[in-house]
């Protein structure tokens, strides 16, 4: 009770930690193009991490793990550079030279970023049927993504690109909702399978779920249906919980804390789960568990569509696709680990192996991930 005592204090703590923004630690890789249409006029904006030009551009001259004003200017010519090989938009298939005409600094949830301001050469042409091929960070990050909006008459229309779909042809007379929707419905699922820290606390919770607690002991249960209802109640909770912070969050009812300071929430949520699996502490209602830690990686969740600068009915639709996506992406998961879970729950093989050795792990693994997020250092490749 003590640790756990310790680690809320903790978890308080970390909320009001201060942040160094440059700092360079590990993150989730993605770029923001945004597009306006406005008439005969197309321009945008290109964002993309300091911590993703640093690998890219070695940015960080004096290697201070920290990137400044002085040092991104230095490298001004070479964004620029970068952009221009990297994103292509054309016009009924007539490329539209692309200029950049300024080079600033954004402060998105997720972390800083270099923003490009651009024009672009086809301004004197209608704008019917655009074509947006972007191939950066995919040879370096294969689960990088860029994250597309395009705004037109005052609606705006959200896309994915990623390493196998990197081009998109996009009319401005017809617009698929579905093919919207199922895009994000995808990216969602990859934000489970590609973000382990999201996986390994799903696992985490489920770890019991085929013993009962008494005594701070653990028992076999004795039917599937007991597994399966108690394993229910925990990811239930857990998704109703992420589910309100991710619309909450979303439509920017509550505003949320940096990036790096929901990615060390994140990590601790993991560690107190994978604790109590050794010393059980929560032995009823753990469902409570899952709530209260679920309103944290709905903020994490929530921090892939925050920056695209949506609002409404166009917010809506990746939104329900985002979500829906998480949530099949979780029931695969159980599907996968539940049955043979039950089977081994009777041996000293699940037991020490799966619960003892894989929270152990789990929560090494959680206690290095929060470290990154202290100290802005990266220690694991993953």
């Amino acid at each position: 009770m003590r640790i756990f005592r310790l680690l809320i204090v903790l978890l308080s703590g970390i909320a009001q930690f201060e942040w160094c923004p440059h700092a360079l630690a590990h993150d989730t890789s993605d770029a923001f193009i945004t597009i306006d249409i406005e008439g005969l006029s197309l321009s945008g904006q290109y964002d993309i991490s300091l911590q993703d030009l640093e690998l890219l551009l070695n940015v960080d001259g004096n290697h201070d793990e920290k990137i400044t004003w002085g040092e991104l200017l230095a490298k001004e010519a070479d964004v620029f550079r970068y952009l221009t090989r990297h994103l292509i938009i054309k016009n009924e298939n007539v490329h539209c030279e692309i200029q950049p005409i300024d080079l600033q600094v954004s402060d998105l949830n997720r972390g800083m970023f270099a923003s490009v301001i651009f024009e672009t050469s086809c301004d004197r042409v209608p704008k019917t049927n655009l074509n947006v091929e972007y191939s950066g960070m995919f040879e370096e990050d294969a689960k990088h993504r860029g994250l597309l909006s395009i705004s037109h008459r005052d609606e705006t229309d959200s896309f994915v690109l990623s390493r196998e779909n990197r081009s998109l042809k996009y009319s401005m007379a017809e617009k698929s909702a579905g093919t919207k929707i199922t895009q994000f419905i995808l990216e969602g699922i990859n934000h489970i399978f590609h973000g382990i820290d999201h996986m390994l606390f799903l696992v985490a919770l489920v770890l019991p779920a085929v013993y009962d607690i008494r005594q701070k002991k653990y028992i076999p249960k004795e039917g599937f249906r007991d597994v399966i209802f108690s394993a229910f109640k925990v990811v239930t909770a857990f998704t109703a919980a992420h589910t309100l912070t991710l619309c909450l969050t979303s439509f920017a009812l509550i505003d949320p804390p940096p990036s790096r300071v929901v990615e060390g929430l994140v990590a601790l949520t993991i560690l107190l789960t994978s604790l109590n699996n050794l010393r059980p502490v929560v032995v009823y209602n753990f469902w409570l568990v899952g709530f209260l830690f679920g309103l944290i990686h709905g903020i994490g969740y929530a921090s892939v569509l925050t920056d695209l600068g949506l609002s409404g009915w166009s917010l809506a639709k990746p939104l329900i696709g985002f979500n829906v996506g998480v949530e099949l992406a979780q029931l695969v998961i159980l599907a996968v680990f539940l049955p043979p879970a039950f089977a081994l729950r009777f041996t000293s093989f699940y037991y020490l192996l799966f619960l003892v050795a894989g929270s152990c792990v789990t929560a090494a693994l959680a206690s290095v991930w929060l470290y990154e997020q202290v100290a802005g250092r990266s220690v694991l490749f993953f």
